[in-house]
């Protein structure tokens, strides 16, 4: 979720590096990639997310937050989420609406269908 907010996520390596050190390392070093999509069939992402928010001069919480708005795609959208599955509700709950939502929709509806 917090790839999809655009917040930087680091590899747990980074913690154990820096103990080993005595103190916090560069932690762009660390930096988690956003992968291969897994709902898309294991499709490479071919966009880092988390560009916008390197690039900034401070890592403060709000300038993550203020950092974020060009990736609001859905900004101000309407979105219907139509799904056949057989736990369609749990997917819409867990993993599609809260995506939705980082994606700055703010109308959201969900519609199963039968078979």
């Amino acid at each position: 979720m917090a790839l999809a907010l655009g917040i930087p996520c680091v590899s747990t390596k980074w913690v154990t590096h820096s103990c080993d050190q005595g103190y916090a390392l560069d932690w762009e070093k660390y930096l988690i990639g956003p992968g291969p999509s897994v709902f898309l069939g294991a499709v490479p992402a071919l966009v880092n997310l988390q560009l916008p928010i390197l690039h900034r001069p401070a890592h403060h919480l709000r300038a993550v937050f203020d950092a974020r708005e060009p990736l609001l795609i859905l900004r101000d959208k309407s979105v219907v989420y139509v799904s056949s599955k057989a736990k369609p509700k749990s997917d819409w709950n867990e993993t599609v609406k809260p995506i939705l939502c980082a994606s700055g929709a703010t109308r959201l509806g969900f519609v199963e269908t039968k078979g």
